[in-house]
């Protein structure tokens, strides 16, 4: 295990160092990340948790830096937006959360930090995370939705703090940021079974 964690460490000090000897980072387009959303079934029961998975992928052709977490809320810098509709088209109300600083605290940018709050998404590679709706959609009824989703993302702490844009400009590995629409999912909440 220890000799994984160093080869993996040896391996981004690598693409810093290689970023850094061979000039200018590029800017990542918006199109280099695509973004999809899999059920894990299309049928649950009333009251099970609607489960799916988030699929990040690199398409495009160098290597970017993504959260390594994704939520609904602003409590990471992966935030999914979801919205849910019935089958008629009626859009379902979901929970939501607001938090906003009135003044951010300029802060060094450290590598441990971007370590331990990003991953490093190759070309060709995907990052995969299973979410699920409970905590935005409670009391689902039986019948059929549509879910539509988008992923955001951006390259900042978290809180209110704020990295010294020198130090961002500088960094050697660039970042994905921006949003992307994911395809849309159908799934069924079945009636209740029990007998009365």
């Amino acid at each position: 295990m220890l000799r994984a964690s160093n080869a993996i460490l040896c391996g981004v000090t690598f693409l810093i160092c290689t970023s850094v000897t061979f000039g200018q980072r590029a800017d990542i387009l918006p199109e280099a990340l695509r973004v999809q959303t899999k059920l894990v079934k299309s049928k649950f029961q009333l009251g099970e948790p609607v489960l799916f998975s988030v699929i990040i992928s690199n398409v495009g052709t160098q290597p970017f830096l993504i959260p390594n977490r994704i939520t609904f809320f602003d409590d990471a810098q992966g935030v999914l937006s979801a919205k849910l509709k019935s089958l008629s088209g009626n859009p379902l109300t979901g929970r939501g959360m607001a938090s906003d600083c009135l003044d951010y605290k300029p802060t060094k940018l450290l590598y441990e930090t971007v370590l331990n709050e990003y991953l490093l998404l190759r070309p060709g590679t995907s990052y995969v995370q299973q979410v699920s709706l409970g905590g935005l959609y409670n009391d689902l009824r039986p019948g059929m939705y549509l879910l539509e989703a988008s992923y955001s993302a951006g390259f900042y702490l978290l809180g209110c703090q704020r990295w010294i844009e020198e130090d961002i400009e500088h960094f050697p590995l660039p970042a994905w940021h921006g949003t992307a629409a994911a395809n849309g999912v159908s799934f069924t909440i079945l009636p209740s079974t029990k007998k009365r």
